[in-house]
């Protein structure tokens, strides 16, 4: 069996993930790094980003001019392509004659379009084309079914076990509850009304330049994110690492990427309640959940007077992480018997 893996070609990706997890299994797996040049040249510079914006084809035809290229030369028996934003759906139908299985795995949704660089047409418009779908959310793998009359599976997102060596901590984290990442409005709106005093944010400056109005983001942002390695090595120090959902994952009532890697890799995941994350990891037992601030204010003080039992929510949390096979070597067996069911 001989896999194409089509995507990003970052270290910290998805792809990398299942690339890395599939090889340890002995699969036979190459890499074409897809939208490498689109990145460039929008991230370079904002007369880019203005005529992408206005005509995205200029930029989208050599990319699919080169992946026919590619692959008619290869012709491997499977092509997995991760999302598929700058493949034409007619590349999408070509690029089946060159494999004995099409398959697409989209880590956002494929149906509905929340946000402008999660989704766009292409990747609504090729579903039909695809042999198999995998999503990581099983009300969407169930409305692909329904709506569309295609194959698909659910595989969630899982935790790199390679990256886990639970002896490195940095005791600068110990005393807070963190989060890493991006900003935006709706968290820094919510962030904004964390009461306690050991909570710290970490992030780019957009933090402070586009929402520093909110006396709580001043007062938690502590500079820079993490990432690689010193990322696991933040969240498994922390007191606690809270995951903000985005709205796609209320309305599946899913989990995100953070739902695994923040207990895979030996920290406290402290997130929104939905129905799938709590089928992941028992409330109050292997992971800490709220619904609004204000729980989360109260769970937070707890925890504070009650360091022991969070500990022991820690421990819970890596041993089912490890027991119930979420890890991306366990994704990729999944990943590889619903294959070679189709070949």
């Amino acid at each position: 069996m001989k896999i194409l893996v089509v995507g990003s070609g970052a270290g910290n990706s998805l792809e990398s993930s299942y690339i890395n997890s599939l090889q340890s299994l002995g699969i036979d797996v190459s890499r074409y790094i897809s939208g490498q040049e689109i990145n460039r040249k929008l991230s370079a510079s904002f007369l880019h980003k203005a005529k992408f914006r206005l005509s995205p084809k200029q930029y989208y035809d050599p990319e699919n001019k080169a992946v026919l290229e590619h692959c008619s030369n290869i012709k491997p028996d499977i092509i997995l392509i991760f999302k598929g934003m700058e493949f034409y759906p007619d590349t999408i139908q070509e690029l089946k004659s060159y494999c004995r299985v099409l398959a697409n795995y989209n880590p956002d949704h494929p149906l509905d379009g929340y946000s402008r660089g999660a989704w766009n047409t292409n990747v609504y418009e090729s579903i039909p084309f695809f042999d198999i779908h995998f999503s990581y959310a099983q009300n969407i793998s169930k409305r692909l079914k329904k709506e569309k009359q295609v194959t698909a599976y659910t595989i969630p997102f899982g935790f790199n076990a390679n990256l886990v060596d639970l002896s490195k901590k940095s005791a600068e984290f110990a005393p807070y509850y963190i989060f890493i990442g991006m900003a935006d409005k709706p968290r820094a709106s919510f962030f904004s009304k964390v009461a306690v005093d050991n909570f710290s944010i970490y992030g780019n400056k957009k933090w402070i330049s586009y929402f520093g109005y909110y006396k709580g983001i001043r007062k938690a942002f502590k500079g820079k994110g993490f990432y690689s390695s010193q990322y696991f090595v933040v969240h498994r120090s922390a007191k606690g690492s809270i995951n903000y959902l985005r709205e796609q994952n209320f309305v599946e009532g899913s989990h995100n990427m953070r739902t695994f890697e923040v207990p895979g890799c030996g920290g406290v995941l402290i997130s929104q309640r939905t129905e799938e994350q709590l089928s992941f990891f028992e409330e109050d037992k292997e992971a800490v959940y709220f619904s609004s601030s204000e729980e989360l204010n109260d769970k937070l003080r707890f925890y504070n007077d009650h360091p022991s039992a969070l500990e022991k929510i820690r421990e819970n949390g890596i041993r089912r992480s490890s027991e119930s096979g979420y890890s991306y070597v366990s994704r990729a067996k999944s990943m590889i018997n619903h294959l070679k069911d189709h070949l």
